[in-house]
């Protein structure tokens, strides 16, 4: 890596290139940063709370969770509010379940 926090890949950076973007971080780390104990991928167009991502992170090092996980949500109503497809990668079900009916979870 020439830059240190900087990953470049060979393609056109657009909605319909997310998976060849997600696929250019898993290869660098497999090839690159096999010393990495986790890696947390997220958008910046991307809401999420660092007290539950850190707290899943702590899980999967630990072995108390799946090594992998991508949880997809989509809700029409926040579509319509936001006009944005939410995604976040690493949130627990029973916290997105707290998040969906107004509560904070915590």
């Amino acid at each position: 890596m020439n830059y240190g926090d900087i990953l470049q890949a060979d393609f056109l950076d657009s909605y319909r290139n997310l998976t060849i973007k997600m696929l250019s971080v898993i290869r660098y780390v497999a090839i690159a940063a096999r010393e990495v104990k986790s890696v947390f991928k997220v958008d910046d167009d991307v809401s999420w709370r660092i007290q539950s991502v850190t707290s899943y992170i702590h899980n999967v090092v630990s072995g108390n969770a799946p090594a992998f996980h991508c949880y997809r949500w989509f809700d029409p109503h926040a579509k319509e509010k936001h006009r944005r497809f939410l995604a976040v990668l690493g949130m627990r079900k029973e916290e997105h379940l707290h998040e969906k009916n107004g509560e904070n979870g915590e």
